[in-house]
């Protein structure tokens, strides 16, 4: 039989708990809160009869590790099936800086500028590709909105190629600073989405 010291802990718990699920999304928390709370306080009730108050922590410890990821996905779950398709993100991650910084080296740098552009066209392609898997898009519009992406950066590259040969055989150096050029901006986009697509694949809270 349960003392009372542990049917308040167990109480205190549940409460506790409940203002952790505000953290949930509106509709998620009208679908699943109940049953949230009675998995929750049974998970207590069982934890206090096997171990006592060492068990009811151990839930608190195992609760609270897995808590972030599981809010963070709920809400992108949630925000995959209501937000339309946003082309925004990507094309601020990439797009934007490269112009800017190609537009300060414009005067007279050519090369700098292709390089750039071939970087912009690649990592903003890259971008939307990520993009849509976060989402899980799946519709036949947005594969050939990726699919003209990719065909946009295989036309600029077919255009800008020669310009970026000369350069490579006229300055050894030329090499390493356009190779660093074009990876700096798609690894600092592909890396950051990469990571946060990684780190949002969790499971999703139990129900």
């Amino acid at each position: 039989m349960i003392s009372r010291k542990h049917r308040g802990a167990r109480a205190l718990s549940v409460v506790a708990h409940d203002v952790l699920i505000r953290a949930y999304p509106a509709s998620f928390r009208a679908e699943y809160a109940n049953e949230m709370r009675w998995a929750f306080s049974h998970l207590c009730a069982d934890a206090i009869a096997s171990r006592g108050l060492a068990g009811l922590l151990e839930v608190w410890i195992d609760t609270l590790v897995d808590f972030p990821a599981s809010v963070i996905a709920t809400h992108r779950e949630r925000w995959q099936e209501r937000a339309p398709l946003s082309w925004a993100t990507p094309l601020m991650l990439t797009v934007l800086p490269v112009a800017v910084v190609a537009r300060t080296m414009v005067d007279g740098a050519d090369v700098a500028a292709s390089f750039l552009h071939l970087s912009s066209v690649a990592a903003y392609c890259g971008a939307i590709r990520l993009w849509l898997a976060m989402r899980g898009a799946t519709s036949a519009g947005q594969r050939i909105v990726f699919v003209i992406s990719c065909a946009a950066a295989s036309a600029t590259f077919l255009r800008d190629t020669r310009m970026c040969m000369d350069a490579l055989r006229q300055s050894p150096a030329s090499i390493a600073i356009g190779f660093a050029t074009i990876a700096v901006p798609v690894a600092a986009a592909l890396a950051s989405l990469r990571a946060a697509h990684a780190y949002l694949e969790v499971r999703k809270p139990i129900t």
